[in-house]
């Protein structure tokens, strides 16, 4: 499910906390270096004017008790600091946020119902996030995923930019599937959902085609 694409050139569905936060339209090839692969289209700038200046997704799609996986591309200067911070809901309230942070990469942990998962500081490198919600919680607690419920980005300085694509929300596919889009670099699925439509199958029979 698309939360979010920037192609629509819509900012509505975000809201902001904070005395000088903005979120702004930009064209993809305005940005060094472009989004991969085509570097077309629009993409969101998400700015912080002030000290831990929020921006909030308050668009459709949530919750869904289905969904497991969330994927989001983003960017940001080198050194940038940022939170983003997953709202769930799990039994018995054991977990309640996952926050996707900047701090050094390194293993999940669990400190109150707060799970930090580390990816490290911007590097001015477009990278696409896919997180299993459910696999990153009962790496830390057992308990099981009910919903994911929410998303926010904090910016942690002034004067800071990240630039912002593809917010997405799925479940593991179906065997044999196709993603929707891949890494032209490496290969991975760069979102978590799926193509149903009639392109699909002429893909998918070229593949079975040129397998044979």
């Amino acid at each position: 499910i698309v939360l979010e694409n920037a192609e629509d050139g819509s900012t509505a569905r975000w809201s902001k906390s904070g005395s000088r936060a903005t979120v702004a339209n930009a064209a993809a090839n305005s940005v060094l270096p472009n989004e991969p692969p085509y570097g077309t289209g629009n993409i969101l700038d998400f700015h912080a004017g002030s000290v831990g200046d929020v921006l909030t997704y308050i668009g459709g799609g949530f919750p869904d008790s289905t969904d497991s996986y969330i994927g989001f591309e983003h960017l940001e200067a080198a050194g940038t600091g940022f939170v983003f911070d997953i709202s769930v809901v799990t039994a018995h309230g054991l977990v309640r946020d996952i926050q996707v942070t900047s701090g050094a990469a390194g293993p999940s942990t669990l400190a109150g119902t707060v799970i930090t998962v580390p990816i490290g500081a911007g590097a001015m490198a477009w990278r696409t996030t896919l997180l299993n919600v459910q696999s990153e919680i009962a790496s830390v607690v057992t308990v099981t995923l009910s919903k994911i419920t929410g998303f926010t980005l904090t910016l942690t300085a002034a004067n800071t930019d990240i630039y912002f694509d593809n917010l997405s929300v799925g479940t593991l596919q179906p065997a044999n599937s196709l993603s929707f889009s891949y890494d032209t670099y490496n290969g991975q699925v760069d979102q978590a959902y799926i193509r149903a439509g009639s392109m699909a199958w002429v893909v998918y029979a070229y593949c079975v085609y040129m397998a044979m």
